[in-house]
């Protein structure tokens, strides 16, 4: 069996792609490409320090400086408070 009639028979290459179906494949490999040089790039890339990623990353912040903050940059209160105003607005406009 040729390599041409495999490639055809996986939809690699198609003999008379409509525009969404030759879309949808280029989408496809585009992601496979993207997700095979992230894996590569991560195993053969030196990992950064700690003190690089100091800021950075969630894991390595100092968590008590989270609650020390005022309460408008604190996550949980502007949930809730955003939370009650869609309830209320829903009850009204509804």
């Amino acid at each position: 069996m040729p390599a041409d009639s495999i490639l055809h028979k996986w939809n690699i290459l198609a003999v008379d792609p409509t525009a969404l179906g030759a879309t949808f494949w280029r989408a496809w490999w585009a992601w496979v490409t993207c997700f095979g040089v992230t894996i590569i790039v991560s195993l053969f890339g030196k990992p950064k320090s700690d003190a690089d990623l100091q800021g950075v990353v969630y894991g390595l912040e100092d968590k008590s400086a989270h609650y020390k903050s005022v309460w408008y940059n604190n996550p949980i209160y502007l949930a809730v408070i955003s939370g009650i105003l869609l309830l209320i607005l829903d009850i009204i406009f509804f």
